[in-house]
């Protein structure tokens, strides 16, 4: 059982050590033996540095005993040993400042930590990591689709086309980690010189010599979006690497979340259509119908707040994950998903707010919603302030629910039940039709504007749509009234 202390509070050991990857796990086995007691900081949200952190899925091959053996497998082995003498991690923190007192030591952290102890151990290796990232122009957008800076799971790119860049042991090393499961491997390189063990580069030029891989001495210039889930990369010196793949591990995830949920339908109740047996025109195909609810003053004054909403929420689902990533966040999809858990949350919790704040309030909290989630992304950081991060995922499910599901609830109350599937699909055309195209250009164009030099300015962008919320929502406060008759 690892013990992962929350920031923020004061702690006293014998001896911290600064890092939690392979070196430092192997001290606090070597402290032990000692009975000397150790506490471990670590920028990383997990344990086991780099190893952990770039090539979990890589064999390393330079380790005493073992003829192979991945990183994970190598920090789950030092992990292991260590156990026995009850190590403290303080993870996701950096170390910020050292004071030398008279007979102790204190280490503060930029999370608000405090570490009294007798000494330090420095175990950083190369320091604070940060990856190293593609010097091509506009990647940002790749990132986490098609661009990777580490690899988690080698088979989730089983049969790709992938494109290797780096001349260092990583790179050669990955190369020959591919070599049977990648369909086409390419190696770049800036220079036919390589900074990695003979071993392996001989290796990898056999394989190049043996046509099982491929060598370009030049530099990645430009990657372009096929639109088939693949990218066209441009070289420096002019040559054309076409259809290189992502990742299709979460195709596969929706493939069969689909499925499951397409089996599902089948165990509904049979809802045959109310106009079963009636004769249809061209207006009931488009819900020409639902357009007699906009008569009714409320009603038009929801639909129009309803597309307005819809734009700034563009930002979120067109940038959000970007941001995270940007910004050093780590399995950015999986915590976002922290957002769904949030709206199943409240969607329990719907009935008692309906009770005590009715249509009207409820709808505005979920417009206030995203204003204040759009705050929280632009003053967060992962240091001190990540826990607004977390708050501003977890946001969903008021944005969500108090928004879009009360308003369908709304549709519903307003609308005679024969036009009732017409006014819903004529409101799910305002918002998610029309609003998010409409947000999805204007948040483009916000970012660009925002971007300098390839630096974005990501608390000017997020107070964008915070904005345009907030007067959204004073609007539809000082002119919406729910009480009105159905139409």
């Amino acid at each position: 059982m690892k013990d992962i202390q929350l920031p923020g509070n004061h702690h006293k050991t014998d001896v911290v050590i600064i890092g939690a990857g392979p070196c430092g796990l192997f001290t606090v086995f070597e402290l032990g033996l000692l009975d000397v007691k150790a506490h471990l900081i670590d920028n990383l949200d997990k344990i086991g540095g780099q190893c952990s952190e770039l090539y979990p899925d890589k064999n390393l091959y330079d380790i005493p005993s073992r003829p192979a053996l991945t990183g994970q497998e190598l920090i789950d082995d030092l992990v292991k040993q260590a156990e026995p003498f009850k190590p403290t991690f303080h993870l996701n923190q950096m170390t910020s400042e050292i004071i030398l007192n008279e007979d102790s030591i204190l280490v503060k952290t930029n999370a608000n930590t405090t570490i009294e102890c007798k000494s330090i151990v420095i175990a950083a290796g190369a320091g604070s990591f940060v990856p190293r990232k593609l010097p091509a122009a506009d990647i940002q957008s790749f990132e986490g689709k098609n661009i990777f800076y580490s690899v988690k799971n080698r088979k989730e790119f089983m049969d790709k086309k992938i494109i290797i860049a780096g001349g260092g042991d990583s790179a050669l090393d990955y190369v020959l980690g591919f070599k049977d499961i990648a369909n086409s491997i390419t190696l770049v390189h800036r220079r036919k010189e390589f900074k990695a063990v003979q071993d392996s580069i001989n290796k990898v030029m056999t394989m190049v010599d043996n046509q099982e891989a491929n060598f370009h001495m030049s530099t990645v210039k430009k990657l372009i979006d096929n639109n088939k889930g693949q990218v066209n990369v441009e070289l420096e010196d002019g040559t054309q690497i076409e259809n290189v793949e992502a990742t299709s591990l979460p195709m596969k995830m929706a493939a069969l979340g689909s499925i499951i949920l397409g089996a599902y339908c089948f165990t509904l109740p049979n809802t045959p259509p109310r106009s079963k047996g009636k004769k249809v025109n061209l207006g009931d195909i488009f819900g020409f119908e639902a357009f007699a609810l906009l008569k009714d003053k409320s009603f038009a004054i929801f639909s129009v707040c309803s597309l307005l909403i819809s734009i700034p929420l563009a930002f979120y689902y067109a940038f959000a994950n970007l941001y995270l990533n940007e910004i050093g966040m780590t399995a950015v999809a999986a915590k976002m998903t922290l957002g769904q858990v949030s709206e199943v949350g409240f969607m329990l919790l719907m009935p008692f707010f309906f009770r005590r704040l009715g249509v009207k309030w409820m709808l505005l909290v979920g417009m206030l919603a995203w204003a204040f989630r759009y705050v929280l992304f632009a003053v967060g950081d992962m240091g001190s302030m990540v826990s607004l991060l977390y708050l501003g995922i977890l946001l969903h499910g008021v944005c969500y629910d108090f928004f879009f599901v009360t308003g369908q609830v709304y549709v519903d109350k307003k609308a005679d039940p024969s036009i009732r599937s017409s006014a819903q699909g004529f409101i799910a055309f305002l918002t998610y039709g029309v609003g998010l195209a409409l947000g999805t250009s204007l948040s483009g164009n916000v970012v660009d504007a925002f971007t300098t030099d390839g630096v974005k300015n990501w608390s000017a962008i997020w107070m964008t749509p915070c904005l345009i919320a907030l007067v959204v929502s004073f609007l539809f406060a000082i002119s919406f009234n729910d009480r009105d008759k159905k139409v």
